[in-house]
């Protein structure tokens, strides 16, 4: 029998598919959204941790997110951030171009993008 951290992330991941798919649409890289999931771990996490009136220190955060104590301190200071830096890193055409060379039509439509 699956435990419930589990059985809460299979849930989530069937969730996160179409976004996934949205995402991979728009040009966005896996590192750039795991980067950004960063933010968005540490944020519940802070919330959490004011919620049950703990101070909310470096570590607590880390132990509480599982996000590396060097990242909460980056994205913390504002500092380069992680998220940033996986974005500056892509490259400048769509991932699915090779793709679309090999099986014309697998590119995602122009419209699937909102903002394009």
């Amino acid at each position: 029998m699956k435990d419930r951290p589990q059985i809460v992330l299979d849930s989530v991941l069937r969730l996160l598919k179409p976004a996934a798919r949205l995402l991979l649409a728009c040009g966005v890289t896996y590192p750039a959204f795991a980067a950004a999931l960063k933010r968005v771990f540490l944020q519940a996490a802070q919330e959490e941790l004011q919620s049950r009136q703990m101070p909310v220190t470096d570590s607590a955060l880390t132990l509480l997110s599982g996000v590396h104590r060097r990242d909460v301190r980056t994205l913390l200071r504002g500092e380069q951030t992680p998220t940033k830096a996986a974005v500056k890193g892509q490259r400048s055409h769509h991932p699915l171009d090779v793709g679309c060379a090999v099986s014309p039509g697998a590119r995602p439509q122009p419209d699937a993008c909102p903002g394009q």
